[in-house]
């Protein structure tokens, strides 16, 4: 017999059938006295053995006792009661099922029910409790408090304000034909709105004087994933092609861009990883990159070269440029074309691991290619580009370095005579050039050659830079900045063109100072005077306005105002003091609201978490909804005084910690953020932060990631303020790391502070449980107690939320 707590009574009716003739018995055997009541006075945990039912050898035919519950000398009932007989067991424990003997429990194991009545009428509700078989109630009590309606709910308010999220632009592409500049590319926003897929669409644009309005050439409404917008051609036929999950498709124009073709579609038997389009008397030239068998049925990536003289209705058989023989992996095909002259030059493999330079011609329009020659030595190359001048050819291309730390270097090398012999490799690059990436090239139809590439320095900023050959490729100049507003942390994909009169260039950057905000962009600058000098960079229409999302609201009430935190991705003052927008996941804010007026209107916005340390307060709509509270706010707020706690990703030491902002004056200026979550040796991680206040006591709690080389912990830790956040107590953690914890909530009254969260595997059972701590010291210490546990392995409980009523 197992007994929780204190007394149970037994009673026995046993009906036998002997040899001789049947039997009753009613006694039980306890100490060797017989007895037909048994009561037993137990510990909790403690099994009674002593008392047993002794009968002849015979068979049972009919066997029941009664058991009886009742109170010890404290008033106290025995709970989660079992008792068995020869293997069978009779219990009385479970969700619902209380002390045997006096029920102070509903069904649901609760021990209060509410029941709400929606007319004046009043109405009916059921509220269930469960009793013993055959008990008999002697007693019964139930305490009845009503309390008055709560009245009918306002209309919602909208309590965010609208922001500029910007849209993901990169991937330019650009030709240039005396005055005129046509550029396309790839942009998560079709000018009117962002589709929350993120899926992107191919946009164009003209610049005569200036840039006309953008367009979208292709929305995407099939979801394919695209990707290398190229354009290629003059203003008086212009192409683009992009690829579109493994597919090749484009459109054409004959009026510089005014109206364009449907889409059309490259058939093609394989799926297509890379490409190059070029256009040479309104005919259009492709190189492919596309993963196809050999005749043995062996896969590998190879080099095709297919051309329409039809606008893309039909296209030549293509032809195989790279030999799989020589080299595998042939990728990153890059062409340009002159007369019946067609270059092009790719990555291939000749050892199966580090990636050379390969280059072929056709001096019959792509009838037939010459061998595919290395250009590179063995160092691996991780990009190339080929411009062409009559004769006059320069393949570029970026290598690794000789030094250890994995950088890489820009090289070329360049012909005189169609491509037949090359001069020997020159590094273009230079030691200002701590890393390169992204090189394209171009020429003027004279003897300016032109590479640009990504330059990161030695202080780790990004820059674009153009360098010059004025001899057709033999040497190369210095190279120069263009982008001309200093350092920024994302600049690149530059890509570049030329005529006799000036040289353009477009790339990608975040730069903020002309009032766009801190998504990617596509700017553009012009160079008259061969590259020495360029003008003021210029955005090209890809800034557009996408309203921003808002996500995970906290509110706070305190003398007469409505305060109110939440997460937002957009840039609230993209003119002004621009906070910048999460376009890249990187940099969501947290902004502050205020109402006189219960909700009815609100004062301007202000950033809290816009700082000179900002780092990235992350996107609640990446992730599923169980998620959002990692990554909320949350306000507290006592007469005047108005705290915020949030949860932010810090880039330099690579963990989320918890900051924390104050306002002494009702939400009209804020302190200086300061972080409060704790670093160490070990790698920590803080989430979930929640606050509250009384005075200028404060305090807060959060969920710690722990880990070391032993393992990893997930702990409740609390931290007080007796200052309004001057200075904080030293943290102190709540939970023992027994099993996960998640997400705490917090609360302050009659001197005590509450504490709830939900937690996985506390006691080794696998479920998750609700828990409760309170601490009568500020924090210093607290008392746990699982206060929910689910009544089945399958069952779980997430999220409890706590208030008090002082």
């Amino acid at each position: 017999m197992n007994i929780r707590v204190t007394s149970i009574t037994l009673a026995l009716l046993l009906i036998l059938n002997s040899v001789v003739l049947a039997e009753t018995t009613t006694q039980f055997t306890r100490d060797g006295e017989e007895t037909s009541e048994v009561a037993l006075y137990l510990e909790e945990d403690v099994t009674d053995d002593r008392t047993k039912v002794e009968f002849p050898n015979a068979e049972v035919l009919d066997a029941s006792y009664v058991v009886s519950g009742g109170a010890d000398q404290d008033g106290n009932y025995a709970e989660d009661v079992s008792v068995t007989i020869s293997g069978t067991t009779w219990q009385y424990s479970g969700e619902g099922y209380g002390p045997l003997g006096q029920q102070d429990k509903f069904s649901d194991g609760a021990s209060k029910r509410s029941a709400s009545f929606s007319n004046g009428d009043g109405g009916e509700s059921s509220l269930k409790l469960l009793l013993p078989v055959n008990a008999t109630i002697t007693d019964a009590e139930v305490t009845l408090a009503g309390l008055p309606p709560a009245g009918e709910l306002g209309d919602y308010q909208l309590t965010s304000e609208n922001t500029n999220g910007g849209s993901y632009s990169t991937y330019p592409s650009v030709v240039i034909d005396g005055s005129d500049t046509f550029a396309v590319w790839q942009d998560d926003g079709n000018i009117e709105n962002k589709d929350i897929s993120n899926l992107y669409k191919i946009l164009f644009n003209s610049r005569g004087s200036s840039w006309d309005d953008p367009t979208v050439l292709y929305n995407n409404d099939n979801n394919y994933v695209l990707s290398e917008p190229t354009i290629a051609g003059d203003r008086d036929y212009l192409a683009v092609s992009w690829l579109s999950s493994g597919n090749l498709q484009g459109m054409y124009s004959t009026n510089e861009g005014s109206s364009w073709s449907d889409v059309i579609t490259y058939d093609s038997e394989y799926y297509i990883y890379y490409h190059d389009l070029e256009v040479e008397d309104e005919e259009l030239y492709l190189t492919l990159s596309i993963y196809a068998p050999n005749d043995d049925g062996e896969y590998d990536y190879k080099i095709y070269f297919s051309k329409s003289y039809d606008n893309g209705a039909t296209w030549t058989t293509p032809l195989e440029v790279s030999d799989s023989n020589t080299a595998s992996r042939n990728m990153y095909p890059k062409m340009d074309v002159d007369g019946s002259d067609v270059h092009i030059s790719w990555l291939g493999s000749p050892s199966g691991t580090d990636l050379s330079i390969y280059y072929s011609t056709s001096s019959n329009g792509g009838s037939s290619f010459s061998t595919g020659s290395q250009l590179s030595g063995t160092a691996n190359t991780i990009d190339v580009d080929v411009t062409v001048d009559g004769d006059s050819i320069v393949v570029s291309w970026i290598e690794a370095g000789t030094s250890t730390d994995g950088t890489y270097v820009v090289k070329a090398r360049s012909s005189a005579n169609g491509g037949s012999s090359f001069n020997s490799e020159i590094t273009v690059s230079s030691a200002d050039d701590a890393d390169v990436n992204a090189v394209r090239s171009t020429n003027d139809g004279g003897n300016n050659f032109y590479i640009s590439w990504t330059r990161t320095d030695n202080n780790d900023n990004l820059n674009i830079v153009v360098a010059r050959s004025a001899n057709s490729g033999t040497s190369w100049n210095s190279a120069v900045e263009i982008d001309g507003v200093g350092d920024d942390e994302q600049r690149g994909l530059a890509f570049i063109d030329a005529d006799s009169s000036k040289i353009v260039a477009l790339w990608v950057d975040v730069y903020d100072g002309d009032g766009a905000s801190s998504d990617p962009d596509i700017y553009c600058s012009y160079s008259s005077n061969d590259g020495s000098s360029w003008s003021n960079l210029e955005e090209i229409g890809s800034d557009q306005y996408y309203e921003a999302d808002s996500f995970a609201p906290a509110l706070a009430y305190s003398n007469d105002y409505v305060y109110a935190v939440y997460w937002d991705g957009g840039d609230n003052d993209p003119e002004g003091d621009t906070n910048g927008n999460d376009v890249m996941n990187d940099d969501g804010d947290i902004f502050f609201r205020r109402s006189a007026d219960d909700g009815e209107n609100w004062d301007d916005v202000i950033v809290i978490s816009n700082s000179d340390t900002d780092g990235m307060t992350y996107d609640p709509p990446s992730y599923s909804s169980y998620y959002y509270a990692y990554y909320r706010s949350d306000i507290a707020a006592s007469g005047s005084n108005v705290y915020v706690v949030w949860s932010n990703y810090d880039y330099d030491n690579a963990q989320y910690e918890i900051r924390f902002s104050k306002s002494t004056n009702s939400g009209n200026t804020w302190s200086d953020v300061s972080i409060i979550s704790s670093s160490s040796a070990n790698t920590i991680n803080s989430y979930g932060p929640t606050i509250t206040a009384n005075g200028n006591e404060v305090y807060v709690a959060w969920q710690e990631y722990s880990s070391d080389t032993t393992g990893f912990t997930y702990n409740i830790v609390s931290r007080h303020s007796s200052n309004s956040g001057s200075s904080w107590d030293s943290a102190t953690t709540v939970t023992d790391s027994d099993g996960t914890h998640y997400i705490p909530e917090i609360a302050y009254g009659n001197d005590v502070v509450h504490l709830t969260w939900h937690a996985y595997n506390t006691d080794g059972n696998a479920q998750y449980t609700i828990e409760y701590a309170s601490s009568d010291d500020d924090g210093d210490s607290w008392e746990l107690q699982t206060i929910h546990s689910p009544s089945s392995s399958g069952a779980w409980s997430w999220f409890p939320n706590i208030a008090t009523d002082e």
